[in-house]
């Protein structure tokens, strides 16, 4: 059917389109344009300056030795240049009629290195016209040849001039007809499936409609958009197109508003849960605004964080409960060591000042090794609440050893007054235990003292009661009065 010049104005979007005979005429001038005038006839239905790109374009186009160096289309038709004026002309045409191809190639763009071919080297061509952007970063190349041009090139890439084969060109033309039948066929197969389907979905709709009305009531009740039943197509607001009548279309709405009422009853039962933990959640709020904890009450579970990290979470329900109450138990004794640490360390700084002027020793460094049964070691520093002092650090040339056993000298920096130091060796299984009073106080000792030093003797007897000499297999001496303090 013929268009109107303003239906084809309209087609092309396009205002320099006039009607010459038969034909319209369609000029195509502009900075990304081929600057050629275009014959089309009146009639046409597809597009007719579509650039091709499918397969056998491509083929063909790789086939002419080019380097195109972008992404390339063809139109096929016939080109001349006009008489009167001088300008480009093109009437597109179908690949057994056409004598030409104008061939565009899209180049550069964001992300995209291609940069086109350059034309004015005379490899063949009858016209080229780069169109391309004010910074040159994208653009178009336009080339005409004819029909089954192939460049030729000498050993060093020079071309050379080319000829047309007619064996190329039949060849050619076979592809694209071939190819374009093949297309054909497909678009009228997939006409008739698709009117044979809706022909089928009219006629099944009056044994599954009951079904689709069951669902649309039940959408109702869910406060959601009906379905409209059309004669052939039925509309469900969550798939994006009309559905024919088909027992799997059917079943796929049935089974998405079941979904839906399952999500719905699962989101009323955590509603419920969750008013009824929420209460008991809330009770700990002000201990964890003391902890600098702090809450969001999600769907499912309360969020736990401090500022800038998440800290966990706990579901509504008394296992999350209690996990809740044990981590702000264990929180608040974090703080709780936090805080007697800091003072520990306050305290520390003043016993130490008191214990330089005394002239109490320093630098104290007794070798510890546990577990193995050859150059065995370990000290001890008691104060007379018969607590151990921690070590200042540990050090021990072979960092490895320390970490993974514990192995080397423990210091401490500064003896305080009323401790007690003291240090005990084995050299092996079989050998006697060395007990050794490395510092004593002025003082007598407290029964605290007294009470943590048997401990740590009777501990001593006990891990080496049954030990033997790995070579004399002799038994391991008793500790005997370990350090005979009392």
């Amino acid at each position: 059917m013929k268009k109107t010049l303003a239906e084809a104005k309209e087609y092309f979007k396009n205002e320099s389109v006039f009607e010459v005979g038969n034909e319209f005429l369609v000029n195509k001038f502009g900075k990304y344009m081929p600057n050629i005038s275009f014959l089309i006839p009146m009639d046409f239905e597809k597009d007719p300056l579509e650039f091709r790109g499918d397969k056998p374009a491509q083929d063909m186009l790789r086939n002419m030795n080019m380097s195109w160096n972008g992404n390339p289309g063809v139109i096929f038709g016939n080109f001349w240049v006009s008489k009167k004026k001088g300008g480009a002309c093109f009437r597109p045409l179908p690949p057994k009629a056409a004598k030409h191809i104008l061939v565009r190639i899209d180049w550069g763009g964001c992300f995209d290195s291609t940069r086109g071919n350059y034309g004015g080297k005379e490899i063949g061509e009858i016209y080229f016209r780069r169109a391309s952007s004010n910074g040159g970063g994208s653009g178009y190349d336009y080339w005409v040849f004819p029909v089954g041009f192939r460049r030729k090139c000498d050993e060093e890439g020079e071309t050379k001039p080319s000829e047309i084969s007619l064996a190329d060109v039949g060849e050619i033309v076979r592809l694209f007809t071939n190819h374009d039948r093949e297309q054909t066929a497909k678009a009228v197969a997939e006409t008739e499936a698709k009117d044979q389907a809706e022909k089928s979905s009219r006629v099944a709709k009056a044994r599954l409609e009951k079904r689709l009305i069951a669902v649309s009531d039940r959408l109702l009740v869910l406060k959601r958009e009906p379905i409209e039943l059309g004669e052939t197509k039925f509309k469900y607001s969550r798939f994006l197109e009309e559905q024919l009548y088909t027992e799997k279309n059917i079943y796929d709405v049935e089974k998405d508003v079941t979904d839906i009422e399952t999500e719905i009853k699962k989101e009323e039962n955590l509603r419920l849960i969750r008013e009824n933990f929420l209460p008991k959640f809330e009770v700990f709020l002000p201990r964890t605004k003391e902890l600098g904890i702090r809450f969001l009450f999600g769907k499912e579970e309360i969020s736990v964080s401090r500022v800038g990290y998440s800290v966990g979470s706990f579901s509504y329900s008394d296992d999350g409960l209690e996990g809740f109450i044990k981590f702000l138990n264990d929180e608040a004794k974090k703080v709780a060591e936090a805080k007697a640490k800091t003072e520990s360390e306050a305290k520390y700084v003043v016993l130490k000042g008191e214990a330089e002027k005394l002239g109490l020793p320093k630098d104290i460094r007794i070798w510890c090794s546990r577990g193995g049964c050859t150059n065995a070691g370990d000290g001890w520093i008691i104060n007379s609440a018969g607590l151990d002092r921690e070590p200042t650090a540990r050090f021990n040339e072979n960092p490895r050893r320390l970490q993974r056993y514990g192995e080397g000298f423990k210091i401490w920096e500064q003896i305080l007054e009323g401790e007690i130091v003291l240090s005990w060796s084995k050299a092996c299984s079989a050998d006697e235990h060395y007990f050794h009073v490395e510092h004593l106080p002025s003082t007598e000792l407290t029964e605290a003292q007294k009470e943590r030093i048997k401990e740590i003797q009777d501990s001593l007897q006990e891990e080496w009661k049954d030990a033997r000499g790995f070579a004399s297999g002799k038994l391991s001496p008793s500790v005997g009065k370990g350090w005979g303090l009392f």
